[in-house]
């Protein structure tokens, strides 16, 4: 999924009257203590068309990005199974260090990328996303910006020739000229 088109389907998942009362009622069921969402989708499923479970991921990916979201919510909304969920909340820059950790060893390559390149990950679950067993992980990291110089020479030194090309034109374009 590009940001792109998550965003315009967004805006279209949340464009309808009910959409604000959704939100809200999600936002109140995790922020209530529960460990899990208990699929509200009984009560909000009768105003989403036929592909509602969809739009429900949607809806929680709206509440995972949100900036200004709880930690604590985003701690509860960590236990979905979607990749999609965990995507935006490894993506959100207030989610917890250690519920990075977790989602550090998720099997979907997108949410480690995503954990990788937050800045709340701590030093330990970068450094063991840098010997990530897909090299697309790697490549992503070695590309990213504001990754510090010491994971870029451990990238550097990677088996992989991308990856280790990648982050030695990053380590020559941060020393001063």
């Amino acid at each position: 999924m590009n940001s792109i088109s998550d965003g315009k389907r967004l805006k279209q998942y949340l464009a309808g009257p009910w959409a604000p009362q959704a939100v809200r009622a999600l936002k109140r069921l995790l922020a209530t203590g529960l460990q899990q969402v208990p699929m509200p989708e009984m009560a909000v499923a009768r105003r989403f068309e036929p592909g509602w479970r969809k739009q429900f991921v949607m809806l929680k990916c709206a509440i995972a990005a949100d900036p200004f979201i709880s930690p604590a919510v985003l701690a509860r909304l960590a236990a979905s199974c979607e990749p999609e969920v965990q995507e935006k909340i490894a993506e959100n820059r207030r989610t917890d260090p250690r519920i990075l950790a977790d989602l550090a060893s998720s099997p979907h390559v997108r949410v480690r990328m995503a954990v990788a390149t937050n800045p709340n990950a701590d030093l330990a679950t970068v450094v063991g996303l840098a010997y990530d067993e897909s090299p697309d992980v790697r490549l992503y990291m070695a590309g990213d910006h504001n990754m510090s110089p010491e994971i870029l020479k451990l990238l550097a030194a990677d088996s992989d020739s991308f990856v280790s090309w990648r982050a030695r034109r990053r380590l020559m374009r941060l020393r001063p000229a």
